[in-house]
């Protein structure tokens, strides 16, 4: 009554300022929660961790923890070496698709692959690698044992390894052993570097021991580009494809024109739709959806139906096309990913082999494509004839031109074209004949800007006439390369030369 009765006599009108009430640092948004802590607070800008069609990211971060688990977002959303990441302060989320969770990148091999290790040792203090002998003429048994074993060099640093619940999942293994740096103790790990201090320091008291986040380090270091740490507003619109499309029309037609995208890059003449292969791709859609859970599809199994199963349409891919009226005059081929949308799928796809090669073959002519979200499933049903006169050949992926070309990949597909082999690798790179072609493969090199020759592995699949060049390690950024093939087709000789540039 006091201010009524002031207010009456003054006979003035009299605003009061609403209070001041910070915005919440973290809060909910659509299929996940939103946090700014890494981007300053006050929930102007910052990351969402979200679950979608695209990936379960949200559902990930709680399973590993939340934040005490795995720190605060510090990026958002991307593809980095064709797998859906998320960089956390602690560590990069990789989606893996095939099994449906979240595996940890390895920043610190990265960082080595990426020629940081100068900058970790001078900044950061940390510990160089291990020889690669180390692991030699050791099973992997052996070779996880021996790095273990490295952790008994000193009592707290193996503490902190094994305080968290499973360390092999967010740290990785050792890559070196424990250091003397002065004033502390090193080890550094696939993931992580674990310090104990001999000293006071001000982040940490003599005998104390701390964690370098590889999130954290990774970010520093420049790992990560620029963009996909910048902070976003909550209502961040969703990742664009790397193809370029816009996510116009029906499924099947994004489908459709994201392929060609690449297509005409690779000089291959555009795939139309089909009726009766998007009927026998939309089948397989809703054969896996009745049927999920059931651990035959999984791996290769993707590909097969059971009968008498709900949905059975054809225990093939061919069998299905014809089930649907499809006219099969050379193959029906497959690819199936576990995402929920086709352009996402594509630009995964791209950074693989097996799963490229048949996408922008000179011989395919058809497409169709089904699609689930829930659950998420991707089929893409490819026709090919024998022979299509007129194209310049080979086709080849990256194109004669290309730039902002990635300089590696983990070529992460079921069958592994290098069953073995520690990734990430280089770029693949694709030289395609039509199926009906005889060809012999004679010499090809990868030549960087000053002309220091790249060791590559190859994968061929034979009735696709196809060969893979895959560099044996990451490419350099920002650097020309020049591809050479020789060899002969149907009797005569051929060769190749085209360049492309990494970003």
């Amino acid at each position: 009554m006091r201010i009524l009765l002031v207010l009456g006599i003054l006979m003035t009108p009299l605003i009061l300022p609403a209070p001041v009430v910070a915005a919440p640092a973290d809060f909910d948004v659509p299929g996940g929660r939103f946090y700014s802590q890494a981007a300053g607070g006050g929930g102007a800008l910052g990351f969402a961790v979200v679950d979608d069609a695209q990936a379960q990211l949200w559902s990930e971060f709680k399973r590993l923890g939340g934040v005490a688990g795995v720190g605060y977002p510090i990026s958002k959303r991307y593809v980095w070496d064709g797998f859906v990441v998320q960089v956390m302060q602690k560590g990069v989320f990789q989606w893996r698709p095939e099994v449906r969770q979240v595996y940890f990148v390895n920043v610190f091999d990265q960082l080595s692959a990426s020629g940081k290790d100068g900058w970790l040792s001078s900044v950061r203090s940390v510990p160089v690698r291990l020889d690669a002998s180390f692991d030699a003429n050791r099973s992997w048994e052996q070779i996880v044992a021996a790095r273990l074993s490295l952790l008994e060099a000193n009592a707290p640093i193996k503490a902190q390894y094994y305080s968290v619940a499973n360390p092999m999942v967010l740290y990785g293994l050792p890559t070196s052993r424990v250091v003397d740096n002065g004033n502390h103790f090193a080890i550094r790990l696939q993931r992580a570097v674990i310090q104990q201090w001999k000293v006071d320091v001000p982040w940490a008291k003599a005998g104390q021991v701390t964690v370098a986040n590889g999130g954290d380090v990774g970010k520093e270091a420049g790992l990560f580009r620029p963009e996909t740490i910048a902070p976003v507003s909550p209502d961040r619109s969703p990742p664009p494809s790397r193809g370029g499309q816009q996510s116009r029309g029906t499924p099947e037609q994004v489908a459709l024109n994201s392929i060609n995208h690449y297509r005409a890059i690779a000089g291959a003449p555009a795939l139309k739709l089909d009726p009766a292969l998007m009927k026998a791709a939309a089948a397989h859609a809703s054969y896996y959806v009745l049927n999920y859970g059931d651990k035959s599809l999984a791996g290769m199994g993707l590909h097969n139906e059971t009968a008498g199963r709900g949905g059975f349409t054809g225990a093939s891919p061919p069998d299905r096309a014809k089930a649907a009226g499809y006219r099969v005059t050379w193959a029906v081929d497959e690819n199936v990913g576990l995402v929920g949308n086709p352009e996402k799928t594509i630009d995964y796809f791209m950074d693989t082999v097996n799963h490229r090669i048949n996408m922008i073959h000179p011989s395919a002519v058809h497409l169709g494509y089904g699609v689930s979200t829930k659950p998420a499933i991707d089929v893409f049903n490819l026709g090919f004839v024998g022979d299509r006169p007129g194209i310049g050949l080979p086709t080849v992926y990256p194109g004669d031109g290309q730039k902002g070309i990635p300089i590696s990949s983990s070529v992460a597909e079921t069958p592994d074209p290098l069953p073995g082999i520690a990734r990430p690798v280089g770029y693949p790179i694709s030289i395609s004949f039509h199926v009906q072609d005889t060809i012999k493969w004679g010499e090809y090199s990868l030549v960087d800007g000053s002309g220091q020759a790249v060791q590559l592995y190859t994968s061929q699949k034979l009735w696709l006439r196809t060969l893979s060049l895959i560099p044996a390690k990451p490419l350099k950024s920002a650097t020309k390369y020049t591809v050479r093939v020789t060899g002969t087709v149907n009797g005569q000789p051929f060769a190749r030369t085209w360049s492309f540039s990494t970003r």
